[in-house]
């Protein structure tokens, strides 16, 4: 998932700034225009990115091994078991899921793909699909592909982007590769993920 470091004084501005937000107006979501909304919720999947990349201070792994229909804790990042088909970090912050993150492992060779559903009291505000494909014709090498889904506090979806960059790190032309659509992985609220279906992940910590 995420890895790279990030600097602790701007992560907390941010936290600052968004709590402020939030206990200041509780009606923001609704009240707010798109454009305005999907700053807003941008704003909040960076502050949710800079939690992570603290890794188990508020991050938790499952496994889901093949042949078994459920996922298990994987507390140990240095051991990760043989025939893994997928993986799922859960990040919390204040006992509360904010980032629900699906990676199968079991993808065309040269493919990383990742699912991260973003929350905010349990309801769904973004759903973004993350694709790395080593070789591709339409980019001349590696396809960078990321779709995001930006959602309402009401569930409705108010914005669908996409972006795509080449080797060289420019933008391509959608038109040039086909889009990624994927809405497999999307749970509009936490309690409809895997996890919490199965109990695993239905109790604060």
């Amino acid at each position: 998932m995420k890895t790279s470091k990030i600097l602790i004084f701007p992560v907390i501005l941010l936290v600052s700034s968004f709590l402020s937000i939030n206990r200041g107006n509780g009606k923001m979501l609704r009240q707010s225009k798109d454009d305005s909304l999907v700053h807003y919720i941008d704003n909040y999947i960076q502050f949710v990115n800079g939690i992570a990349s603290h890794g188990s201070q508020y991050m938790s792994t499952y496994i889901k091994i093949e042949g078994r229909k459920k996922f298990k804790p994987n507390p140990d990042s240095e051991y990760w078991p043989d025939s893994i088909e997928e993986t799922v970090n859960v990040v919390r912050y204040n006992k509360e899921p904010i980032e629900y993150a699906e990676t199968p492992l079991i993808v065309p060779t040269g493919t990383n793909l990742e699912y991260d559903n973003y929350y905010y009291k349990g309801k769904l505000m973004a759903y973004r699909v993350f694709e790395v494909l080593n070789n591709s014709e339409c980019a001349g090498g590696t396809l960078t592909s990321t779709m995001t889904a930006y959602y309402d506090s009401t569930g409705r979806n108010i914005k669908t982007l996409h972006t795509m960059f080449g080797s060289n790190n420019q933008p391509i032309d959608a038109t040039r590769c086909p889009a990624l659509n994927d809405f497999s992985h999307l749970y509009k609220s936490y309690s409809e993920t895997p996890l919490a279906k199965e109990g695993i992940e239905t109790k604060a910590k």
